[in-house]
Formats: C-alpha cells, structure tokens, sequence
C-alpha cells in the first residue's frame, strides 16, 4: 500500500469486458478471503457515487476516468448481517 494524501491506495488490474459485479467479487476474495460473511462490501466511483455492478469496467472507465486517464475507485466494507462467530 501507498499513502495518498491522508489515504492508502493499491493498483489493481481489471479485465476491462468484465463486469464490476464480478471485479467486485474478486476484489472482495483478495482483500478479505472468505472470512467476511457478515459484511457488505462496496464499490464506490469517485467516491461519490455506486455504479450499476452489471456494467463493464470499460463502460464505466469512459463515462467515468478522471483527467489523468485513471478510474479511481474505493472500496468499502460495513458489517451488516450480524457475526456468525469463528
């Protein structure tokens, strides 16, 4: 990890005809394993806005890119469905 700013950031690839839904999956894999059951994991464009998880990564880098020619897109985790215990 790098600091940006007050924040971390790591590079990812992304298989640009895959969809998000399935980018957010394996994102989820490697982040956090299959440990977190219980959380609800996000993908948040920008950090402003939750993009449709059927869309493409191309899809959304052209609509969304940023002037650098970077998508730059956080991650996000919240427990939401109670803890199951180890």
């Amino acid at each position: 990890m790098r600091a940006w700013g007050s924040h971390s950031y790591c590079k990812f690839p992304f298989i640009e005809h895959g969809t998000l839904n399935a980018t957010l999956r394996n994102l989820e894999e490697l982040i956090y394993g299959s440990q977190r059951a219980t959380q609800a994991f996000y993908l948040l464009v920008d950090n402003k806005s939750l993009p449709c998880l059927s869309l493409t990564v191309a899809e959304v880098y052209e609509a969304n890119k940023d002037d650098d020619g970077f998508l730059y897109i956080t991650y996000a985790s919240q427990d939401t469905f109670g803890d199951i215990g180890p």
